[in-house]
């Protein structure tokens, strides 16, 4: 079990890059390659301090985010 968690930890992590292109009130709007979150993913927004946000839901081709934060 060792092994196999050293190995884990030298996964490199997948950064995934999408846009903001709506805000809903509360809710962000987002494209980017939707096929590669589910709900429940947590996602980052990157501003001048990041904003964590979690996908609630999907919208055609645009994920929706909820933030953790304020905007």
């Amino acid at each position: 079990m060792k092994a196999l968690a050293h190995h884990i930890e030298e996964i490199d992590p997948v950064e995934v890059y999408g846009r903001v292109v709506g805000v809903r009130g509360l809710m962000e709007e987002v494209a980017g390659p939707i096929h590669a979150m589910s709900v429940g993913a947590r996602v980052t927004i990157e501003t001048v301090r990041p904003i964590s946000c979690e996908v609630v839901g999907f919208s055609g081709e645009h994920a929706l985010l909820m933030p953790f934060a304020a905007l």
